[in-house]
Formats: C-alpha cells, sequence, structure tokens
C-alpha cells in the first residue's frame, strides 16, 4: 500500500491502471487536487521499490505534476493578489483613463485663464490740467515820464525833489535813461510825483513798479504815500541789495467805502547807505483784474 500525505490528510485509493492487482500495494492521489494543499516531505518515501514499474512512471508523472500544482499555487497565493491592478475606466472617446492621463501629461498644461488674459492696466485718470491764471490787466499809466527821458534842469519833468544833495542822469542805465542817488547820513533823499485819483465808491487796486540796482539791502526804498478819507498812510518797499538789477513792485488796494483822494510815488536813498543806488523806470497803474 502507497500512502501519499497532502496536508493533514493521507488518500488511500486503488490505481486506475492496476486495478485489483495492486489494489492492496498502489495508491495515487485524487483526480481533483486543491492548490491549497501541499505535500509532505516524507512522500513515498521508502516505498517505491515494491511498486509496479507501470505504477512507477504514474508516480513520477504525479509527482511531477504536484511540483507544477505547488507553484501554481504558490503563484495564486502570492504573486497574484500583488499583481492584481484595477483596470482603467474606458473614457468616452474608448481610450482607458490612464492612456488619457498619459497623453494629457505629454502636452503642455493649458495657460491658466489669469496667465492666458493678462489684466490691463486701469487707464490713467488724467488729471485736469490747472488752468494758468490770466495775467493782470491794467489800467492806464498814471505818471508822467516814468521812464526819465525828459529833464528840466538837472531832475526829470514831472518829478520833484525832496531833501535830494546830489542826483546824476544816467543817459545808460541798464537799458534806458536813468539817474543815480548819492547817500546823505543827515536825511532820506526822495524823487516824487503826486497823482489825483478817486476810487468812487469802488474797490481799487494800484500797483507802482520800480526797475533798480543796490548793493545794500534796504538802500533803495519805493514808497507809496496816499490819502484816504483825509489821513494820510505809508507803505514802503526796498531792493534786496543784491547788486544786480531787479523789479520792485509796491501796492496798495483802497476799499469802496473809504475815499481816496491822491497817491504819491516816492523813489530814493535810505540816509543809511553806503553805496550809491541806481533808479531807471517807474510806474503806477491801476490792476483792473
Amino acid at each position: 500500500m502507497h500512502t501519499l500525505h497532502l496536508g493533514r490528510f493521507a488518500v488511500q485509493r486503488p490505481h486506475k491502471k492496476c486495478g485489483a492487482q495492486h489494489a492492496t500495494r498502489c495508491f495515487t492521489l485524487p483526480e481533483q487536487t486543491c492548490y491549497s494543499l501541499r505535500l509532505t516531505p516524507d512522500h513515498h518515501r521508502g516505498c517505491l521499490s515494491n511498486i509496479h514499474s507501470e505504477c512507477k512512471e504514474d508516480l513520477t508523472k504525479m509527482r511531477i505534476f504536484m511540483g507544477f500544482t505547488l507553484l501554481v499555487a504558490i503563484a495564486a497565493v502570492t504573486v497574484l493578489p500583488l499583481g492584481c491592478v484595477q483596470q482603467p475606466a474606458a473614457t468616452p472617446g474608448g481610450a482607458s483613463a490612464s492612456s488619457a492621463a498619459k497623453d494629457s501629461s505629454a502636452q503642455p498644461a493649458a495657460p491658466k485663464a489669469a496667465e492666458q488674459t493678462k489684466a490691463k492696466p486701469a487707464p490713467k485718470k488724467e488729471t485736469p490740467k490747472k488752468k494758468k491764471p490770466a495775467p493782470p490787466k491794467y489800467g492806464k499809466e498814471l505818471l508822467e515820464n516814468g521812464t526819465f527821458d525828459k529833464w528840466e534842469s538837472e531832475f526829470p519833468t514831472g518829478w520833484e525833489a525832496d531833501k535830494i544833495k546830489t542826483l546824476s542822469k544816467l543817459d545808460k542805465a541798464e537799458k534806458g535813461v536813468g539817474f543815480e542817488l548819492t547817500p546823505d547820513s543827515e536825511a532820506i533823499q526822495f524823487l516824487k510825483q503826486r497823482v489825483t485819483v478817486y476810487n468812487n465808491g469802488k474797490t481799487r487796486t494800484y500797483e507802482a513798479r520800480m526797475r533798480g540796482k543796490a548793493s545794500e539791502e534796504e538802500a533803495l526804498l519805493l514808497s507809496l504815500r496816499y490819502i484816504v478819507d483825509g489821513e494820510c498812510k505809508y507803505k514802503t518797499v526796498s531792493h534786496l541789495g543784491s547788486g544786480n538789477w531787479e523789479n520792485i513792485v509796491n501796492e496798495i488796494t483802497v476799499p469802496e467805502k473809504a475815499k481816496l483822494s491822491a497817491i504819491e510815488v516816492r523813489v530814493g536813498v535810505r540816509n543809511t547807505a553806503k553805496e550809491n543806488v541806481v533808479i531807471e523806470d517807474v510806474s503806477l497803474r491801476e490792476r483792473i483784474r
């Protein structure tokens, strides 16, 4: 009798070929063998010499078969569960999702909407340009011989000297005729001219201008002496003392309720000055706007 051990069980069956001859000696495996069973190490050990030659051949084939089934069982238990991969779902076009993913990875990603359409910078708001103020408009010239072109004796026509000791005419001052004043420590020296004007119940502004040169601060003076409601008032400005030709401006405003009767323009040199001053042009006009 041949005993084949499969796992924990022993199977004994008559051999197909031997039949009754070796019914007491030859047994083989069942036709259907579970892949989860494995042979014991002592399988058929020590009994092969007593087996029929044909049974021996079958047993050898059986052992080969069992070795093969063992390999299949090992593969089924270990390899196949690890290798099971879920098949990718087919895309609507017929291709699988993995192939579609590969195709998509091969192609460059489409730019984002923000990158594809760059935001245009907001148009700059045009700041309205400030209109330059209109140049002031003046009335007619109120002084006589403000350019000093005309002279009578040692003084220019239309002008009156006030405490002047030394005045020299200059045929070429800066651009035209002018004069030079020498300071006197005893008094301020003026060349003056008075103009009769009325505001007639309106607010009026009068502007006096002088072109002059002085090398000391407050040495060259431009004064406005005016009479409002019978009272005499003064307003004086001076040259900066830069030693260059400068425009000196002085102005007064008379309110509508006041009564203006006269304006006197004075140009001169202060008694504290050490050097001479030069005057070329003087004007007085009403500034309309």
